[in-house]
């Protein structure tokens, strides 16, 4: 039986899910209060170790080792050198194409990683609000006539890709009012659409929330070691004054498109502090080589000398920077046993140096292979902070453990998430000994391995549900509550979260 529930998704990138229950209670954020009041909510967990694959994992219902994309640079198989991926390699198609071939009318407003679908029944504008612009294709719509229309009506981004560069913006408050505008002038774009026509789903996200965290972490929290009270009594909390602005358009937005409607509210990861990243697992993998200190790579000793240039040094030289970044590092990469590979800061990615699929391969595929995995990652296990005594990494999976799919040879071998906090000064284990941490943190927040999802379909539970559903799991969910099923996919329906849907078809 067809499903004819109109559903609305709506997506905070990277809002964490603390602040959203928190702020929520406290009536800082009625609207989305409301939604939590009338719907079923819960954690979701995202792809282990690998966050820059969450937003192609919620747009396929597959896993990473299937769709293939978890970075903007990855490494070129057969070689030890990183190549720019396009959004539009991705050969697992998104849900909402499966909507639209159903005859679905669709509105799929800057989603992240996300590439215009030719041919559409509906609408599909990538990257015009979003401020961390695609490195190869950057704002595009089906059809191709919208482009020009948007910045007309709705005006421009009040940032350009600059402003998001590595040391962050140097007026933090106007910083700020810029993503607060930005927010209010997609919301008007999608409060016009929904008056415009009936759409089977309109599915918009805001990544201003997500660069909010990014920069505007160390004054939400005042235990930050970078916290400063002068500035924080007078601007305030960055990440509350824009979830405070996101609130009351996601208010207006749901009125708009009224009591009938499905709402499902979507965060892609969370955001915490910013205390490690991944620079710091290069350091560590090579003591675990026994690799001297001197012999490390010279590109890691000039990427030091880059950080301190100013950012319009880096604009006119950034060519010739990653020309001599890869041919450094692929002559590092082919000489070792194990090598970090491009991943976000919040976790990393180790590729092991194997015969026969690497060109210059150090290790036997099979036991050799599975043996050197288990002692890496109980290796890395046994970091801790040097003061404290705690763990520096949350976890250390094996990607093969978790996932399967075509793509599997082209992704890390081990990833790993660090822990939180607190902030590390040095580092020891066993056998690393101990590594002092001076490494620059521009960003002083960074993603936390877990979402947030709200549905409000005719029949749900309102409150949380007993159990953390998975990224894989969102495509299906929205493709059943249209009575359309995703086949041939690694999630599954979310039965709380679609109760009338699955009863209905059953």
């Amino acid at each position: 039986m067809a499903i004819s529930t109109k559903v609305l998704v709506l997506a905070l990138d990277a809002a964490e899910p603390a602040l959203l229950l928190r702020w929520a209670a406290e009536g800082k954020l009625p609207n989305i209060a409301r939604l939590m009041a009338r719907g079923a909510y819960s954690k979701m967990e995202t792809p282990p170790g690998l966050s820059g694959a969450t937003w192609p994992t919620l747009q396929t219902g597959v896993n990473t080792a299937r769709h293939g994309w978890y970075f903007y640079s990855q490494l070129r198989p057969g070689s030890y050198r990183t190549q720019l991926v396009s959004r539009s390699e991705i050969q697992v198609p998104e849900f909402w194409s499966t909507l639209s071939d159903a005859g679905k009318r669709v509105a799929i407003l800057d989603i992240p990683k996300s590439y215009p679908t030719q041919g559409l029944n509906g609408i599909h504008v990538v990257d015009w609000g979003n401020h961390d612009l695609d490195i190869i294709d950057g704002f595009r719509t089906w059809p191709p006539e919208l482009r020009g229309k948007l910045d007309q009506r709705y005006g421009h981004d009040p940032f350009n890709r600059h402003a998001f560069g590595a040391r962050g913006p140097t007026d933090l408050s106007a910083f700020t009012d810029g993503l607060c505008k930005n927010i209010e002038r997609k919301s008007g774009m999608v409060v016009d659409l929904l008056g415009q026509e009936s759409w089977d789903m309109l599915f918009a996200s805001w990544d201003d929330v997500h660069w909010a965290g990014h920069y505007g972490w160390r004054q939400h929290d005042p235990e930050h070691p970078h916290h400063d009270p002068k500035l924080a009594a007078k601007i305030g909390d960055p990440i509350e004054r824009v979830l405070v602005t996101a609130d009351r358009c996601i208010g207006n937005i749901v009125a708009r498109a009224g009591p009938e409607t499905t709402v499902m509210l979507l965060a892609s990861h969370g955001m915490g502090p910013a205390y490690r990243t991944a620079l710091l697992l290069d350091p560590i993998l090579r003591r675990l080589e026994s690799a001297q200190e001197g012999r490390r790579n010279a590109y890691w000793k000039l990427r030091g000398i880059w950080d301190s240039l100013p950012g319009q040094v880096h604009r006119p030289l950034a060519y010739v920077k990653d020309l001599v970044r890869e041919t450094l590092l692929a002559r590092d990469r082919a000489r070792r046993r194990h090598f970090v590979m491009p991943c976000n800061n919040d976790g990393g990615g180790i590729r092991l140096n194997v015969i026969g699929r690497e060109p210059e391969g150090k290790i036997q595929p099979g036991a050799e292979y599975d043996e050197h995995c288990r002692w890496l990652m109980e290796s890395l296990s046994a970091v801790v902070d040097a003061d404290t005594g705690e763990p520096i990494l949350q976890q250390v999976v094996k990607i093969a453990d978790h996932m399967a799919g075509p793509q599997l040879d082209n992704l890390p071998d081990l990833a790993m998430q660090w822990n939180v906090g607190p902030a590390t000064k040095r580092i020891t284990s066993p056998q690393i000994g101990e590594i002092e941490v001076d490494i620059p943190f521009w960003r002083n927040g960074e993603h936390l391995p877990h979402g947030f999802l709200l549905s409000t379909a005719p029949g749900v539970v309102p409150g949380p549900i007993d159990r953390t559903v998975r990224s894989e799991d969102f495509a299906p969910t929205v493709c059943e509550l249209l009575g359309v099923p995703l086949s041939d996919i690694d999630g599954g329906v979310i039965k709380e979260m679609a109760p009338k849907a699955l009863e209905d078809a059953a």
